[in-house]
């Protein structure tokens, strides 16, 4: 009796170890799809090099928006706005933030703007392999967005707008939350993004981050 309870127990401690695998692997797995910058796929926000008030401002907000992900941010599809100089850790917060929302079985892609139009007119030329909607899909559908190089020219104006205007308005009726990076200040990036589009990422009150500070790189 006492030998069958023992295999009992350590069948069912296989059974927890198997499962727990198959979740990390899961987790492994989705953050490979993620896009987020190889540089970038081991950052967490404890390890961020916060060296003045204003970036050690900007690691609370980011740890709180971390926090709050689950209960308070994708419920009601709060996005988040990082602005401002060069080198200065937005990628590395945004990275960790995906990373942790990814790591507890959400989804979330990290993607410029450039990347993501590139992507999605490919699904207009001949011989497509994928269609508009699926592309669209790509970006509406995960918990969390990342869109990085907000301010970085590509093709025309208008047509650039129009893509982009759709995407964010399709994840700001579906209450989905969007991280947005640029190398502007916060007028510069609304003007890149148009009136329509700005007035969507500001509803909610989500914050918008100015990193005014030095740049890390180059630092030891």
């Amino acid at each position: 009796m006492a030998q069958t309870a023992k295999a009992s127990k350590e069948a069912a401690e296989e059974l927890n170890r198997d499962r727990a695998k198959s979740k990390q692997d899961q987790a492994d797995s989705a953050l490979g799809r993620s896009g987020i910058p190889k540089r970038f796929v081991g950052k967490r926000l404890c390890d961020f090099n916060a060296e003045c008030v204003d970036s050690n401002k900007a690691l609370a907000i980011c740890t709180r928006y971390r926090d709050n992900f689950k209960d308070k941010i994708l419920p009601h599809g709060v996005n988040m706005i990082m602005t401002g100089n060069t080198g200065t850790g937005k990628t590395h917060l945004s990275a960790a933030i995906l990373h942790n929302v990814i790591s507890h079985g959400g989804s979330g892609v990290f993607v410029s703007v450039s990347e993501m139009l590139r992507f999605i007119r490919s699904a207009y030329g001949f011989g497509a392999k994928i269609t508009e909607e699926e592309a669209f899909n790509t970006f509406v559908k995960p918990d969390l967005l990342v869109l990085d190089e907000v301010g970085v020219a590509i093709g025309d104006e208008e047509k650039r707008k129009a893509m982009v205007f759709d995407v964010i308005n399709a994840r700001y009726n579906a209450v989905k939350p969007i991280l947005l990076l640029g190398n502007l200040n916060a007028e510069e990036m609304e003007a890149y993004l148009g009136q329509r589009v700005w007035d969507r990422m500001k509803e909610g009150g989500g914050p918008v981050i100015p990193f005014t500070w030095g740049s890390h790189r180059g630092k030891s």
